[in-house]
């Protein structure tokens, strides 16, 4: 397969599967790329331009900390711009259920916050202007504008963007 297309498919594969190993694969590939970048530089500018070069789509003004987590197939990860990813941050791909690897698409529209050693979950869609909190992890969709805070999850509020008066 190419860099930058991986050939995942979102779906439930069982385990020892060729999908399974593919994953797997690319899994270590992507970290002896991330692992360095994380230990050596932190900027969020080149953590930006490996994202892409690994095959996730990001926007402009990202925002990651070079401790963020960001596992599984990265073609599967969508990322607008204005997001910020907090330091200790879990974006994952692919979950295990039992004997069965679950891989599906992750999408943060812009706006989004992350919140310190939150996780996003396979299959999850943040919407515009969320506020992740700390320590909460997100295991279904969240909406625009909402805060989401606690373990298990619950939405607590509702965010309100600024508008700026100057550029």
């Amino acid at each position: 397969g190419d860099i930058r297309k991986n050939n995942v498919t979102p779906g439930v594969y069982p385990k020892w599967s060729k999908m399974h190993l593919r994953i797997w694969r690319i899994g270590r590939l992507e970290t002896m790329v991330l692992l360095p970048l994380r230990a050596m530089y932190r900027s969020a500018p080149l953590m930006a331009f490996m994202l892409r070069r690994l095959g996730a789509t990001v926007g402009d003004n990202l925002q990651c900390a070079h401790d963020a987590h960001l596992s599984g197939p990265l073609d599967l990860l969508s990322i607008d711009d204005n997001v910020a990813i907090q330091t200790g941050a879990y974006i994952q791909a692919t979950s295990w259920s039992g004997q069965s690897l679950h891989v599906g698409p992750v999408h943060l529209a812009s706006g989004c916050k992350i919140g310190m050693r939150a996780a996003i979950a396979n299959n999850v869609r943040v919407g515009r202007g969320p506020w992740i909190t700390p320590l909460t992890p997100i295991l279904s969709d969240v909406g625009s504008q909402q805060m989401w805070e606690g373990a298990p999850a619950r939405l607590s509020g509702r965010c309100t963007e600024h508008k700026r008066t100057a550029n």
